[in-house]
């Protein structure tokens, strides 16, 4: 059995759960799982002390090989005792427990997992394949940065994951606890606010921008029943609904710039 079919069993017996670990860290076993989670829209960490993963150019290094999938559901993790400590099984406990979105992985301590330390052209080799590690630096063990192998950071790929399922359970819930939602540009108000309703959510996790007055940096667009196609309608689909929305991101770094003078 490989572990892309043992995570799909899991999956079909409960699939309620998001964050994946595994045991392994042989290259094979975590293109398998990464392969499988990124089907299945959940997270996957991952860890690896493969040397090869410190020369950025290594076309047989797992972050290599992962950041040419461009796989937006798998986060690695460089660390050197990757085979007497679980990295990935200790960021998932200290992350996952963090509302969704509003947390910046990047900076963490981890709980029983000793920090390596990298040489800083180390390090860099792995952040250019989008990788992460686990470093001691001014004498703090950190976790850098939470980066996924396509680039993207990882509290936003939860973050949106986290907007998108409450979205359909808002409206879900909607749909069956009203008699009905009629068809009319009424119809299309009720969906706008359930839209609303989540984005506001969205606002008060800090995972959506609001202005200086603390309005949401949002926009939902409702169209007029008029202009959807007919059959649409006849198919009882309201289509056409479209937001956007502002993140708030997270710093990683800064630049400063300052003069001094006598």
């Amino acid at each position: 059995e490989t572990w892309s079919n043992a995570i799909q069993q899991c999956f079909n017996y409960n699939s309620n759960w998001y964050g994946l670990a595994i045991t392994s860290s042989i290259e094979a076993d975590i293109l398998s799982s990464a392969g499988m989670i990124e089907s299945l829209k959940r997270i996957f960490i991952a860890r690896s002390s493969d040397v090869d993963n410190l020369d950025s150019t290594d076309t047989g290094s797992i972050l290599y090989q992962l950041k040419a999938l461009g796989y937006d559901r798998t986060l690695t993790i460089y660390n050197g005792e990757t085979a007497s400590y679980f990295a990935d099984a200790s960021l998932l406990g200290r992350m996952l427990p963090t509302i969704p979105g509003s947390t910046n992985w990047a900076f963490k301590s981890l709980t029983g997992v000793i920090a390596d330390g990298l040489l800083s052209s180390q390090s860099t080799s792995i952040f250019t394949n989008n990788g992460n590690t686990y470093e001691a630096l001014a004498g703090q063990s950190i976790f850098r940065y939470g980066k996924v192998s396509s680039g993207e950071w990882i509290d936003i790929i939860r973050g949106a994951d986290w907007l998108q399922a409450r979205l359909q359970e808002n409206l879900y819930s909607t749909l069956i606890n009203v008699d009905k939602i009629p068809y009319t540009d009424a119809g299309g108000t009720i969906i706008e606010n359930k839209i609303r309703e989540i984005l506001e959510q969205g606002v008060e996790n800090d995972f959506i921008s609001s202005n200086g007055a603390g309005v949401g940096q949002y926009t939902i667009n409702i169209p007029a029943v008029a202009n959807i196609p007919t059959t649409d309608k006849l198919a009882r689909l309201f289509s056409g609904i479209t937001f956007e929305a502002t993140l708030t991101g997270a710093v990683n770094k800064a630049s400063i710039k300052g003069n001094l003078s006598i």
